[in-house]
Parts: structure tokens; C-alpha cells; sequence
């Protein structure tokens, strides 16, 4: 999945996302793109075409996901298993 395609899926509301974290294991998060109230400046150490910033919402604060690892989408009233 693409990160132009990921972005126009999910927009700028909530959505949950399943993915394989770096060891192997299944998370699910719930999550938001776009927010910006927690920020404390500086920038992106890194920028990655499959990595995607979001912001969890159970756990407050800022997360990456691998977009390559990605296995389900829930967002909109949509599932989008990949």
C-alpha cells in the first residue's frame, strides 16, 4: 500500500489499523492522521515513501507504522483487509 492511497483512505478522521510490528508481532491501533497538538518542533529524523506518522489515540501520542506491514484497515465504515 502507498502512502497517497493510505492518506485518501483514512483521511483525517479516526481509524483502527492492524500491522506486523519490526518483531514479528500483530498490533492494533487506533489512531487519527493530522494531528498536530502534541507537537514539540524539530523534524523528521527520517522520510520514508512506506512510513506514515499517525497519532494513537489510546496510548497518546505519536506513532510510525510500516505501511509494507500493514494487514487490515478499518476507517469510514470500511475494511480494507491488504
Amino acid at each position: 500500500m502507498n502512502k497517497k492511497l493510505f492518506k485518501n483512505l483514512v483521511g483525517n478522521k479516526f481509524f483502527t489499523v492492524v500491522f506486523r510490528k519490526k518483531d514479528g508481532t500483530l498490533r492494533t491501533m487506533n489512531a487519527r492522521l493530522g494531528v498536530k497538538k502534541h507537537l514539540k518542533g524539530g523534524k523528521k529524523l527520517y522520510d520514508k515513501a512506506n512510513l506514515v506518522t499517525v497519532y494513537d489515540i489510546t496510548k497518546k501520542g505519536y506513532r510510525t507504522v510500516n505501511l509494507d506491514s500493514v494487514q487490515e484497515i478499518k476507517a469510514s465504515g470500511l475494511k480494507v483487509t491488504v
